[in-house]
């Protein structure tokens, strides 16, 4: 007897439409356990993810969930309904921490479909999707563009034009408010413009704790699960390397309290049991107020190189960081 059934998931691959909203079929609540988890597995030096003294003198008034955990589920439970169709995820951009979750929340995820236009070669079909997360109370909490490539989607519908609403971020206004009141203890009092720092930690990714996120954040793309497929080997998701990226960075930037991600790409696949290290480009300090500075960087994932050792006599070229007369 052959096999009657065949599921299919993510986005069609016949018809996707302009403004199309896809609704995750998961809803979670997020125990304090699994965030015990997350933070042994990502490091962070962030005072507003580990100090509950500390995250009630921003006004939040809880301990908020980490900014790179909330993302990879914001990322995580559009997989199934979404992603697990495509071959690559291209990028993320303006990814925003809105409103503080904690444990005990309960979220889901929806999903608007904002652009779509096929390659040039007619192969391929590249969308551009925003990613929201919501709590228990319909409120959004996180929200982030995606970039993917799918297999060649056989029609687009266009919808008349529309506009993304401006969304409150209630937690860079409350850590604006608080700036005097901020008891942080700098470690790079001379941090300037075109400094570059080589962190020091390196971080491996195993293949349990690979295969342990995958499956509690709903990462059902068999690319990072499913080793007879991939021929043994599987991809680290691009928002865990993300996450580790950031993590390593962070110890050396212990000040820097509320991230949001401009835009994040990878050019080289990072498969279970590599190894990440990082090192960070400023491109630009500015006042967000007379008490708190706001950090413009660069931040460069490398895949099994040490960049303190390997990498402390090199002269990078300029071109590497952008332009550096702005």
């Amino acid at each position: 007897m052959k096999a009657t059934r065949h599921p299919q998931y993510g986005i069609s691959l016949s018809q996707i439409e302009i403004g199309q909203e896809i609704v995750s079929p998961y809803e979670m609540t997020i125990t304090q356990s699994v965030i015990e988890l997350w933070q042994g597995f990502i490091p962070s030096a962030n005072l507003l993810e580990s100090s509950a003294p500390f995250a009630s003198t921003t006004g939040l008034g809880i301990l908020p969930l980490p900014f790179s955990f909330v993302m990879n589920l914001t990322l995580g439970l559009g997989v199934e309904c979404f992603v697990e169709s495509s071959i690559l995820h291209f990028e993320i951009q303006q990814a925003q921490y809105l409103y503080p979750l904690q444990s005990g929340d309960t979220v889901n995820c929806r999903i608007m479909i904002d652009q779509a236009h096929h390659t040039s070669d007619g192969k391929n079909t590249v969308v551009t999707s925003w990613h929201y997360l919501f709590n228990q109370n319909e409120q959004p909490v996180f929200r982030i563009k995606r970039v993917t490539l799918f297999p060649l989607v056989s029609e687009i519908l266009k919808e008349e034009e529309y506009e993304l609403e401006e969304e409150h971020n209630f937690i860079r206004e409350a850590i604006l408010n608080s700036g005097k009141s901020l008891a942080v203890d700098n470690q790079f009092p001379d941090l300037e413009r075109s400094d570059l720092i080589l962190h020091q930690l390196v971080r491996p990714i195993g293949k349990s704790e690979n295969l342990f996120w995958s499956t509690y954040l709903k990462n059902t793309h068999p690319a990072h699960t499913n080793y007879p497929r991939n021929n043994n080997k599987v991809v680290v998701s691009g928002g865990l390397v993300q996450a580790i990226v950031m993590g390593i960075a962070g110890r050396d930037l212990r000040e820097a309290l509320f991230t949001e991600i401009d835009q994040a790409f990878h050019i080289n696949k990072v498969f279970a049991e590599d190894h990440l290290g990082a090192f960070t480009y400023v491109k630009e300090i500015t006042l967000a107020q007379p008490d708190v500075e706001e950090l413009h960087l660069r931040t460069f994932g490398l895949v099994n190189i040490d960049p303190e050792i390997e990498l402390k006599e090199t002269d990078f070229p300029n071109d590497l960081f952008g332009d550096l007369n702005r």
